[in-house]
């Protein structure tokens, strides 16, 4: 087993997950890997959770409807382009 796959999920509050929302509206944009050792919460996929920020931000801005299947077809396919191997797609709530 990864390193990355050890210890139990951190949970966050809604008030922590609006704080983050908020933070990655600043400019400059809060990196997810600074947030995430803020936050105490693992970025297992760095460049996988970056990249699907800036298409959520786009896609909101284009005004398009967004739900959580959207969001994992997506991240697969960013995990396809260059391959990410570990990501699986599940559905975090």
């Amino acid at each position: 087993m990864s390193e990355l796959n050890k210890g139990p999920r951190t949970i966050l509050t809604a008030g922590q997950k609006c704080e983050i929302c908020m933070k990655k509206q600043n400019i400059p944009v809060p990196s997810n890997v600074k947030l995430a050792f803020e936050y105490s919460v693992g970025a297992k996929l760095p460049l996988l959770e970056e990249a699907l920020w800036f298409w959520t931000q786009s896609a909101l801005g284009a005004e398009m409807d967004l739900n959580d299947r959207i969001l994992q077809r997506k991240a697969l396919q960013f995990a396809e382009t260059p391959k990410i191997e570990n990501f699986k797609g599940s559905l975090v709530g």
